[in-house]
């Protein structure tokens, strides 16, 4: 019986290549898969005020507190709408420098403005020291708590340095204030509805939010309620500083009973359009009948516009604000009257009506010359020797060749300092422009001129710091013991003190990102500018308000802007201004011009980039889920600028979308392939380009499709290959008189 060795079918090493080869290929396969197994991040929105706040949840590490005599403060959070309860506490984590004289060096714990507790700084605490102090009940504020440290230190020595680096004292970012809350989870008692107090009871600063903030607006909203929506939204963020997350806007179909129950609301829209503002009228004095508005069974003009603050009706402890009317005209009204500089002046109780339309916010496109007061600082008086610094952020349009702007300093003195010596050196965007040595005679409110160069000033925001260093006209000869008693010297830079920005030039030249928010807002906030949203996308309408939000978000701006629906708008109904483009679908009448002029065109099936570049880019697109940034020219109007906001799906929308508010980008193209994986470009648009025609310099869904057909069918016929060598002997044909070929490994000779 004849016996043969068991083999495989090929040698080890082809094994080897073989396993390699489809391990390779299955890789490269699911690459794709695991693209879009990716899911959005969750988020747990605050709907109670944290207890225990630590400095490092106030985004600080370890602070020292160096010199003889020094106060350290830091601002927590207060109880806001919650009741307190008996056993609030501060919990206090130091170290302090070990040549401390323990009998004369102390540490004042001070809790808006009231000292609770001296502690002694000695060999006890040295390398750490922990206390904890009770807060009396009525001394928690219900806004900012004002947590103080007051250091007297000294190491004992005769005639001792005052900033001696020996003394120091470290406050440990585990330091914490920690707020007792008369239940377990704290349960809210919202004051009685008043709109004088807006946007309390939805924002308040120092105030913990008690609930997140949903705009609802009707499905398939019009122009006059996506504009409302998105106005109100700018208009909390100019107010309050919060967490975006806790904000949103939502058509009614989206919302759930669990979202309405756990959120306030605002209302925007007519009650036919709008269901919940029905439902909410029921608890307001106001009733909707046929196509007017009655209160207490009085009709009232269609124009009108009805604002009313009332319990949520899907949660008591909530609130829900109206702001609605029979009419578009007065669903625009309310708005208006709520967005105003002062709604206080025009609103009281828990509700009202507007018989006249609000003063509309001045229309002026671009404030060239402003006080250091209208851009956000205020009067600021620098104390004591040495160098210290005062910086103000504005924002300029591109200058006209050669145009210089001007700075007005406006400045106030003690007649003591040196003017021979003291100065202060003026930097614009970190680059040192003047020197103005303080010399004039006059001490009391002088003025120095300060040119500021075009070729220094950025488009978009730009940053102008003062150095002031003040210097002692006496012989700094000392006799023992004394000192230069630098707290003899002061300057104070007034808030009137004024910026006259250069000639603007021609044309709106804001094509780098850098330049954000310029052309789209200045100082008095967005201007001329038209946002055009996917209305039918939630997630289109969420990247919307968070543009708005960027865009729009500083202090005291009035902003002044529409919102159009992608499906309706049209170049003629927009017209010659700035626009903000969201997700907008190609086969709308806008969205066609749009892709006339973007560099980059994403689209869940590919993407397209009608541009010359390789290298980054074309990996970058490679990918299957992209979100961009985009800053181009209005098709129709050369002189604006067009920011697109999009992304081959919803959530590398979202990706784009929350990186608005952040900024820091630049070039006229931001790509990002996740959360913080963000690439930047200068790209240029090729005139005329058909965007199938540089298919083949970018890697997109077809090319990459063809490329795993090849190697799918070379892996394939490698297969093949390495199986009919294997068996080459098997099937090689028997000829009578040759010898057949032995097997040369494996198996025996016949």
């Amino acid at each position: 019986m004849r016996r043969f060795n068991r083999c495989l079918p090929f040698p080890a090493w082809w094994q080897t290549v073989t396993t390699v080869t489809i391990l390779a290929l299955c890789a490269l396969l699911g690459t794709r898969s695991v693209a879009h197994a990716q899911e959005p991040p969750t988020f747990a929105p605050k709907t109670a005020p944290k207890s225990l706040t630590t400095l490092e949840d106030l985004g600080l590490g370890d602070t020292a507190a160096q010199g003889a005599r020094i106060s350290k403060e830091f601002f927590f959070s207060g109880a806001g709408d919650y009741e307190l309860g008996n056993n609030s506490k501060i919990f206090v984590d130091i170290s302090h420098s070990n040549l401390l004289d323990a009998q004369r060096s102390v540490m004042n714990v001070v809790l808006n403005n009231r000292p609770l507790q001296s502690i002694r700084l000695d060999q006890t605490n040295v390398t750490f020291g922990h206390y904890e102090i009770n807060i009396p009940k009525d001394l928690v504020s219900k806004e900012f708590n004002r947590l103080t440290f007051e250091f007297g230190m000294t190491t004992g020595l005769l005639c001792e340095d005052p900033f001696s680096p020996a003394l120091f004292t470290n406050i440990l970012r585990t330091t914490a204030l920690q707020i007792d809350f008369a239940s377990n989870p704290p349960i809210p008692r919202i004051a009685a509805p008043n709109l004088a107090e807006y946007p309390y009871p939805f924002f308040r600063p120092g105030y913990p939010v008690v609930a997140p903030v949903m705009i609802a607006i009707p499905d398939n909203p019009n122009e006059v309620e996506l504009t409302g929506a998105y106005r109100m939204a700018a208009d909390l963020a100019t107010r309050v500083l919060f967490d975006l997350e806790l904000l949103s806007v939502r058509p009614v179909s989206s919302i759930s009973q669990d979202e309405l129950r756990n959120q306030q609301i605002i209302l925007i829209g007519t009650p036919p359009r709008n269901p919940l503002i029905a439902r909410a009228l029921t608890s307001t004095p106001f009733r909707m009948q046929g196509n007017q508005m009655l209160r207490d069974q009085q009709a009232f003009d269609p124009a009108f516009g009805v604002l009313a603050l009332t319990a949520s009706p899907f949660n008591g402890n909530l609130r829900a604000l109206l702001a609605t009317g029979a009419s578009d005209e007065a669903v625009k009204r309310s708005v208006d009257a709520l967005t105003s500089a002062e709604p206080a002046a025009l609103l009281a109780g828990p509700t009202g009506i507007l018989t006249e339309p609000v003063a509309a916010s001045a229309t002026r496109s671009f404030q060239s010359i402003f006080t250091f007061k209208e851009a956000g600082a205020s009067e600021q008086t620098l104390v004591g020797g040495g160098t210290q610094t005062i910086t103000l952020v504005f924002s300029s349009p591109a200058p006209a060749p050669g145009a210089n702007g001007k700075l007005d300093l406006i400045v106030s003195h003690p007649d003591i300092i040196d003017r021979r010596r003291s100065n202060v050196v003026v930097e614009l965007n970190g680059q040192a422009i003047q020197t103005i040595r303080v010399s004039k005679e006059q001490t009391r409110r002088v003025s120095y001129q300060v040119d500021l160069f075009s070729d220094v000033l950025r488009v978009g925001p730009n940053t102008l710091t003062l150095r002031a260093t003040l210097y002692d006209p006496e012989p700094l000869v000392l006799e023992a013991c004394e000192s230069t008693a630098s707290e003899r010297f002061f300057i104070t830079v007034h808030d009137d003190s004024a910026i006259s920005l250069p000639q603007a030039a021609g044309t709106s030249s804001g094509s780098d990102l850098a330049s954000l928010p310029f052309p789209f807002a200045g100082l008095l906030g967005l201007r001329d500018t038209t946002f055009v949203v996917h209305e039918q996308d939630n997630d289109a309408l969420r990247a919307g308000m968070l543009a708005a939000i960027a865009l729009g978000r500083r202090f005291g701006a009035q902003n002044d802007f529409t919102v159009v629906p992608a499906t309706t708008a049209t170049p003629q109904s927009i017209g010659d201004r700035h626009i903000v483009a969201i997700n907008v679908p190609r086969e709308t009448v806008v969205g066609q011009q749009f892709e006339k002029v973007l560099p980059l065109i994403l689209r869940p099936d590919g993407t397209r980039a009608l541009v010359e570049e390789k290298g980054t880019l074309a990996e970058i697109l490679d990918s299957s889920r992209v979100g961009a940034l985009q800053l181009a020219q209005v098709p129709w109007a050369s002189s604006r600028r067009l920011l697109a906001v999009t992304g081959t799906d919803n959530i590398a929308l979202g990706w784009a979308a929350d990186a608005l508010p952040k900024g820091g980008l630049t070039g006229n193209v931001a790509l990002f392939q996740s959360a913080k994986q963000v690439n930047t470009f200068s790209l240029k648009r090729l005139a005329d380009v058909d965007e199938n025609s540089l298919k083949g310099r970018f890697t997109n869904a077809e090319a990459r499709q063809a490329t795993l057909l090849a190697v799918v069918l070379i892996a394939l016929g490698s297969i093949a290959l390495m199986v009919l060598w294997s068996f080459r002997n098997r099937l090689a044909p028997r000829t009578v008189g040759l010898p057949r070929l032995p097997y040369r490994r494996g198996g025996r000779r016949r």
